[in-house]
């Protein structure tokens, strides 16, 4: 709850989120690495109601495309704050305004239960949800690696392959135990 409550005050009332650090947007998305890492291994409450994720699921994927527009990409992937959203980018009004955005929101929670359901009976999905544990890892590896390939590789294919090459090598990395230490480092240096 504290992490929700945080996340909806600073939407509120700080008037310009900012990107300095990403930490508006670290804590915009605090409730949902929570919420994931308080939900691993309790896949069983989404199998218990099936029916359910799968229905509100198929129509929060409905919702999400009948009402995409750039609002919704601002509301899902932004750094503006409330009062931002509602005087740079819409004239729905700040309750509007509001209301879409964790309507939105609550949408995409839906299909993402929907996911880990489809993941419980398709091997290929179980898979790729597998393989999307590292991505964490592979994210920040690629920012350390991409001034590196940016300065050696200036021409547009060869930044493309290096680029290929770098998140071939960290998927890789990102499931063995090394990528623990640098992901977990004082948790794996406690235990």
């Amino acid at each position: 709850m504290f992490s929700i409550i945080l996340e909806i005050v600073t939407f509120v009332c700080i008037p310009k989120y900012g990107g300095f650090l990403s930490i508006m947007r670290t804590i915009q998305y605090y409730p949902f690495f929570l919420a994931g890492y308080l939900m691993k291994d309790k896949l069983i409450l989404i199998k218990s109601h099936k029916y359910s994720v799968s229905v509100l699921g198929i129509l929060s994927m409905i919702v999400i495309v009948l009402t995409s527009n750039r609002l919704q990409h601002l509301v899902l992937f932004q750094r503006d704050g409330l009062l931002e959203l509602t005087t740079n980018a819409n004239d729905m009004g700040y309750l509007l305004t509001f209301v879409y955005r964790y309507a939105i929101i609550t949408c995409s929670i839906l299909v993402s239960a929907f996911v880990l359901l489809l993941s419980c009976y398709n091997i290929i999905i179980n898979n790729i949800a597998y393989l999307g544990r590292g991505t964490l890892f592979i994210y920040f590896g690629q920012t350390i690696l991409y001034p590196f390939a940016n300065r050696f590789f200036p021409e547009l294919i060869s930044s493309l392959l290096a680029s290929f090459v770098a998140v071939v090598i960290l998927s890789y990395f990102s499931m063995k135990p090394i990528s623990k230490y640098f992901m977990n480092p004082i948790t794996v240096y406690l235990t």
